[in-house]
């Protein structure tokens, strides 16, 4: 977490065209400062200002004297410094958005709009005032975010919704870095021990760099002295890991690489044969594979166009939401977007299949669920697989193994018997560790943002990012790869 507050009040990054008292929006504004403590906690901005931040939102009209920051502002200035940003429309939307991210260890930040008004004895302004938060736990059934305000009364650090906050929010945004990875699952064969969790370079000492170096020696073998010392050979070691994950060869421990420690495996990726005349070192081949991306509403209706220079783009399959189940009707509905895109996408010759987002978790939900989608897709050719999507965490996360186990092979038996080929979509974590066992012969589609995926089991798909880019389609996308 980068370490840096600033203050609304403070000259020190120029001036908004704000009104000019200390106790208001005053010079660089709460809602420059609050986009600002978002960037910074991307690595290349991480030496940002408001002052660098306050330019942009300026040219752009968001900072207007006497109202201070507009809201759409807020949303345009953080997708400027590269972020995806969402306008919940009520706090258990944000909640549940962050509850999915935190189980994907993605990051969990945005900015939030306070009104008027005191809760368990803190106040947060006496008018309108925007705070950032760049982190998020659940404990207790409660929510908590960690907060850095920019105003007077520097509420910083972990507050409680429930305690502090409910009531007093009119407005809340969440955003996600376009560039932002699933943290790697370790596994069995993953590093137990402690991760670095800051930015450490060359001359850096102390009880971090002494966490990097173990892993360093773990990883590599390079015999490093557990010193605490950021020297000559902790710099090389760095070097040859970042080499070897295809990152930025510097030197320097940032977000990305630390990120690519977690769950990585030792350097065993080669293999050496020896005889006593030659030595010959051979790579793994990798499996054969087809390009695919899923799509869903997030989309939009895509044109027979577009799907065209979706396919010409290199893209051999499209897997597209056929529905959901209302979290607040508790029913099945069609994906607004499920009919047009599945017409236009057959008729450029792209291959279809299928995924239902569930929050089933008995049998007697996902039989009603699988009969749904069947229904939808009666007289459709379907070529790819027809998969349930288990992620839901607020619903599934609390589920048993057995009742998760019971819920994807119920779905995809009534799935096979009306003569689809059946799956299961989740990620990685919740294959090994949420979801019990799964029929052999139903397809696995597993999910992890990864250089490679480190499921043990049989699968048949695996979706690398979610910020994929595919002429046809504007802004981020899924991408798979599907291995035949």
């Amino acid at each position: 977490m980068n370490k840096n507050i600033f203050l609304q009040a403070s000259s020190a990054y120029g001036s908004l065209p704000y009104p000019t008292l200390s106790y208001s929006f005053a010079k660089n504004g709460c809602g420059c400062c609050a986009c600002t403590h978002v960037i910074i906690e991307q690595e290349k901005y991480k030496n940002y200002t408001p002052k660098d931040v306050r330019p942009y939102m300026v040219k752009q009209g968001f900072a207007t004297k006497g109202h201070g920051t507009t809201w759409n502002g807020i949303k345009l200035t953080l997708e400027h410094y590269g972020h995806t940003v969402i306008n919940h429309p009520t706090m258990t939307d944000l909640f549940n958005t962050l509850n999915n991210r935190k189980s994907k260890g993605l990051p969990c930040r945005g900015v939030i709009l306070f009104r008027k008004g005191t809760r368990g004895g803190t106040t947060w302004t006496s008018g309108g005032h925007y705070v950032a938060f760049v982190d998020y736990k659940k404990s207790g059934g409660k929510h908590y975010l960690y907060t850095k305000d920019s105003g007077g009364r520097r509420n910083n650090g972990w507050h409680c919704y429930e305690t502090t906050m409910m009531g007093l929010i009119p407005q809340v945004w969440s955003a996600i870095p376009k560039d932002a990875k699933v943290a790697p699952t370790t596994t069995s064969q993953g590093y137990t021990g402690t991760f670095p969790s800051v930015t450490l370079r060359k001359g850096d000492k102390g009880t971090q760099v002494k966490y990097l170096q173990k892993f360093l020696n773990w990883y590599g073998n390079y015999g490093l002295a557990v010193d605490g010392a950021f020297g000559p050979k902790t710099d090389a070691a760095v070097r040859k890991f970042q080499k070897d994950m295809k990152l930025v060869v510097d030197g320097i421990v940032g977000i990305k690489t630390r990120n690519a420690m977690q769950g990585v495996k030792k350097k065993t990726n080669v293999t050496t044969t020896t005889t006593k005349k030659t030595t010959t070192t051979t790579k793994k081949p990798l499996p054969k594979k087809v390009k695919g991306i899923d799509i869903s509403s997030w989309q939009s209706n895509i044109s027979v166009a577009n799907f065209q220079k979706i396919k010409n783009d290199g893209i051999g399959f499209v897997i597209l939401r056929v529905g959901f189940t209302g979290s607040s009707s508790n029913a099945p509905s069609l994906d607004s977007v499920f009919e047009n895109n599945y017409k236009n996408a057959i008729a450029v010759g792209l291959p279809v299949g299928i995924y239902y987002y569930s929050l089933a978790t008995t049998a007697e939900m996902a039989q009603k669920e699988a009969d749904f989608v069947i229904k939808q897709l009666k007289g459709k050719k379907i070529t790819y697989p027809v998969y349930i999507d288990i992620e839901d965490p607020k619903r599934q996360g609390k589920a048993s193994k057995s009742a998760l186990a019971a819920v994807a092979n119920t779905f995809c038996k009534a799935v096979k018997k009306a003569g689809y080929k059946p799956g299961v979509y989740a990620s990685l974590s919740w294959f090994t560790s949420k979801i019990g066992e799964i029929t052999a012969e139903h397809s696995k589609w597993v999910a992890q943002y990864y250089t490679e995926c480190q499921y043990k089991g049989k699968y048949d798909m695996w979706q690398y990012t979610s910020s994929g880019q595919v002429n046809g389609i504007s802004g981020r996308v899924d991408m798979n790869y599907w291995y035949n």
